[in-house]
């Protein structure tokens, strides 16, 4: 086994249509990450902003940024981004040993 092989990034991508808008990229996220939104345990607010700001590619967006979204967006397009993230982190409804709870 190659260590260097096991320390690179390897994220699953996938590009996500937004209805009138284009299409964004968004990543799985890391397990630390996923660590690290666990001990937070947030309000779904504040879930959305951690998991959108480390998980979306193009175009890249802080969690101030995300906020500013949250105040402007349709009720499911945010939820619909959310989605993809969680089965890309395998975190999914029916993901195994997760540690998260199904977002809404």
């Amino acid at each position: 086994m190659d260590k260097a092989a096991l320390l690179q990034k390897r994220f699953a991508h996938e590009e996500v249509e937004l209805d009138g808008l284009g299409s964004i990229t968004v990543r799985g996220l890391a397990r630390g990450e996923v660590n690290e939104l666990m001990a937070m345990n947030p309000d779904q607010n504040a879930f959305d902003r951690f998991v959108l700001s480390r998980a979306m590619v193009d175009p890249k967006m802080s969690e101030k940024d995300v906020e500013e979204w949250q105040k402007v967006s349709p009720p499911n397009e945010i939820g619909t981004v959310i989605e993809v993230v969680l089965r890309l982190s395998g975190l999914s409804a029916g993901a195994e040993k997760s540690g998260l709870q199904e977002a809404s």
